[in-house]
């Protein structure tokens, strides 16, 4: 009876001990991923702004500099108060001027250094192309100096050659922080053949280990925008699918990005059947203020936007003088929306300058030159006419036999500025038959009717394709059901517009959402034709790399 006992006792622990087994493994690791922070230090008035050597006086650096280091302070802040976040992962440009400043570097250090110190938590950081720069102040090894305690003096690998390093997060996740940077150029991604050889090297040494690899660098790993590796070929790494299907085939799942100062999430599936994210997240440092919170168990990855909608504007203004209470209060109590209004008005003065024939890549040698000034002149004055009401676009769009959608917007340039946030902040929820697009359409057909009257098909079709040469968008123009010649030519007029238009359709929610995790089960090939088909492509993508990198 005894010994029965016994053996339902051991039975019973032994059960128990597999139930916890089985729970460990599947506990959850949360941890949060923020991008270009571009901290400048704070000059003694609201009125004054950094200028360096590098990069110029900047105008994207200007729109918060002397609040960005209050705003990485409030985001820090929710990071410590947030119990599902374990870690920080900071994906570079994480200071604006640092080629010139080491002391900006320097100064950010100690905030990470404070936000260690009072939580525990560990802060990981990888440089972007504004951190550091050949014959400048801060250079690889200096940046991997003043960042020492950020990943690298924990890391068990580091490439000495630039700022990459591996180390293990915890029991089950492994970190590559890979610098995607050439340190000879501003924007230019760095990434080749040796650099991605390391990456594998570091992916089979966590994977041996029992874990998973998680990787962030700068620069895009995928495309977050239609034909990005031709017209932005400065923002993503030089063979995307390649890289990605190599990354992916190596058990990396996440990949976290940023560089565009835009939100986007896309996934890619390798030849072999392994899935892979490219999670590009927004610049915490302007609008939308916005990072991503993720949460990670074996079957689930789980994230979420969060926002930094309040800053300390007493200890701003203890600092930096000048302010307006007016604008204080508003970065006080609601910083996103000021924010947002800001960048609505900065965005509409931007395209409406783009609208131009300069803007639109016309020379004025060219024999189309005044036709495509004229042309732009006639679309930004009809754009800045009410929408609806007594003499408005809607009245002259009746009259000329186009319809124009009732909507909330009170002018297009309103509409334009609306759609570009949305865009910015991940939001693209624009497609050919969304009220905007229709808008914007039979705006600019309106607006260009008398001066496209008599114009021949052959001559609007080519000064249409003069436009968009090099732009990418004639696909994305197809889309909005244009089937005339003249349709095609006002809406590359507006290609600045159109640009932000379109529908994420690719399964991966940009804000919010949930995808299968590193331990759940993929789509791999397992045939004996599926085994020659990967091997192959593999094959194929080796040469590819080899390739590249002579040409380079």
């Amino acid at each position: 009876m005894k010994r029965l006992l016994c053996l339902s006792i051991a039975l019973l622990i032994f059960i128990s001990s597999l139930c916890v087994s089985a729970y460990a493994a599947d506990d959850s690791c949360g941890f949060a991923v923020a991008t270009d922070l571009h901290y400048v230090h704070p000059l003694p008035n609201a009125d004054d702004y950094v200028v360096a050597e590098s990069f110029g006086s900047n105008i994207e650096g200007k729109k918060y500099q002397h609040e960005s280091g209050f705003i990485i302070d409030e985001f820090l802040r929710q990071c410590a108060e947030d119990d599902g976040c374990d870690f920080v992962l900071l994906s570079g440009d994480l200071v604006t001027y640092g080629r010139d400043f080491v002391e900006d570097h320097y100064a950010l250090a100690q905030k990470f250094r404070d936000f260690e110190q009072a939580t525990g938590k560990q802060v990981y950081v990888i440089n972007g192309n504004h951190d550091n720069g050949t014959d400048t102040f801060t250079d690889s090894a200096k940046f991997r100096e003043v960042y020492y305690e950020f990943g690298y003096d924990k890391a068990f690998s580091v490439d000495e050659s630039c700022c990459s390093y591996a180390v293990n997060l915890n029991d089950k996740y492994g970190l590559i922080a890979l610098d995607s940077c050439d340190e000879q150029y501003h924007l230019t991604c760095g990434v080749d053949y040796k650099r991605v050889d390391w990456v594998r090297k570091q992916a089979k040494a966590i994977t041996d280990s029992g874990r998973y690899p998680i990787l962030i660098m700068h620069h895009n790993l995928l495309e977050h925008m239609p034909l990005e590796l031709i017209t932005q070929d400065k923002y993503i790494v030089p063979l995307p699918r390649t890289y990605a299907s190599l990354f992916a085939d190596w058990g990396i799942k996440l990949v976290f990005t940023g560089h565009t100062h835009n939100a986007d999430a896309v996934s890619y599936t390798s030849p072999s059947g392994n899935v892979i994210y490219d999670f590009c997240s927004a610049a915490i440092s302007q609008y939308p203020l916005q990072y991503r919170q993720f949460s990670l168990t074996d079957k689930a990855i789980s994230y979420e936007m969060k926002t930094v909608n309040s800053i300390d504007t007493d200890a701003l203004s203890s600092v930096v003088s000048g302010y307006s209470e007016e604008r204080l209060n508003a970065m006080a109590t609601d910083f996103f929306a000021f924010a947002a209004e800001k960048q609505k008005k900065e965005n509409i003065d931007d395209i409406k300058k783009m609208i131009s024939a300069e803007g639109l890549g016309i020379s004025e040698s060219s024999p189309i030159y005044g036709f495509i000034d004229d042309s732009c002149k006639a679309v930004n004055n009809l754009f800045d006419m009410p929408l609806y009401g007594e003499n408005s676009v809607s009245e002259l769009a009746e009259k000329c036999g186009v319809n124009i959608p009732g909507s909330k917007y009170s002018t297009v340039w309103d509409m334009a500025g609306e759609v570009s946030l949305n865009y910015i902040a991940g939001n693209k929820i624009y497609g050919s038959n969304s009220v905007e697009a229709k808008i914007a359409l039979g705006a600019a057909k309106v607006a260009l009717r008398g001066i496209i009257r008599g114009k021949t098909d052959s001559f609007l079709s080519s000064a249409a394709d003069a436009v968009l040469s090099g732009t990418g968008l004639s696909e994305k123009i197809a889309s909005l059901g244009i089937s005339t010649p003249s349709e095609r030519f006002a809406a590359a007029v507006i290609s600045v517009v159109i640009e932000a238009f379109g529908e994420d359709n690719d399964g991966v929610n940009n804000i919010s959402g949930t995808v299968p995790g590193y331990g759940a089960q993929t789509n791999g090939f397992s045939s004996v034709c599926g085994f020659i088909v990967s091997a192959y492509s593999r094959f194929i993508m080796y040469i590819n790399i080899i390739i590249g990198a002579l040409i380079s």
